[in-house]
């Protein structure tokens, strides 16, 4: 059943997720990183990593309408806050960024194409424990992701699923400069195992920003497709090992924030 309950909770985390992209001067799409939509009581909110919205590029950043030919520049949709100023992670530890989307009208638009994470949906005071791979990683690496020039009709990508678990030697933490209570690292590896077969991650570059997700059913009989967004992805570190999580909590606090 775990592969059943694996499918039910995609198809639900798959309409809350999107990239983030832009064009260089040729008109060629680029993609940039990976996001996500959150429903607020007062908008809609785009979340992704603050490295990645550098603010000197903010105004050629655009967000995909997946399946056509249009996106929509994040300049236009709302307001920027980012940590993560013209990419100086080493300044902002704390690595996120938010687009806050107020208009009624562009909210409206974007609910036709994904369908964002609640706030019930949201894990505000997680506790990871150790080898508990019910861990779920969902984003659009840029290697999988192209746009058809042929017929300029759609972009189009193919996301990253990896089941994974966390990594909780606060001794590994401290050693990196990572804070249990501000992150989540997880276990990462280039050669995976799945089953009998042995796997090979595509390149990562372009997860940044994309949601991480605790499934509590994954393994349960009963059908499930259960999940709590726990943090975004913002650092995939093959030679250590680890991919770094910084928590939803870490972001807005341990409670649920009713006045986002």
């Amino acid at each position: 059943m775990k592969k059943n309950n694996l499918n039910l909770s995609l198809g639900r985390i798959q309409k809350a997720a999107t990239q983030i992209i832009t064009a260089d001067e040729s008109s060629k799409i680029i993609p940039i990183c990976s996001a996500i939509y959150i429903m607020c009581p007062d908008g809609l909110r785009i979340i992704s990593a603050g490295h990645s919205l550098n603010v000197k590029d903010y105004e050629r950043l655009m967000i995909p309408l997946h399946g056509e030919r249009e996106a929509l520049f994040l300049c236009f949709l709302g307001d920027l806050a980012t940590t993560g100023i013209e990419g100086n992670v080493e300044n902002n530890p704390i690595d996120f960024a938010e687009v806050k989307i107020l208009k009624k009208d562009r909210i409206k638009q974007l609910l036709k194409y994904h369908d964002p994470i609640r706030i019930s949906e949201v894990d505000f005071c997680h506790n990871p424990i150790d080898g508990d791979a019910r861990y779920l990683v969902f984003g659009h690496p840029t290697s999988k992701s192209k746009f058809d020039y042929k017929t300029h009709k759609k972009f189009d990508s193919v996301p990253l699923k990896l089941i994974t678990s966390p990594i909780t030697d606060k001794n590994l933490y401290q050693k990196y400069g990572y804070s249990k209570k501000e992150h989540v690292l997880l276990k990462i590896q280039k050669n995976i195992t799945e089953g009998k077969d042995r796997l090979i991650l595509p390149k990562t570059k372009g997860l940044s920003g994309c949601g991480v997700y605790f499934l509590p059913n994954l393994n349960k009989s009963e059908p499930s497709g259960a999940f709590k967004l726990v943090g975004i992805l913002t650092e995939v570190d093959f030679k250590r090992r680890f991919a770094v999580v910084v928590r939803i909590s870490t972001i807005y606090g341990e409670k649920s924030p009713l006045t986002f």
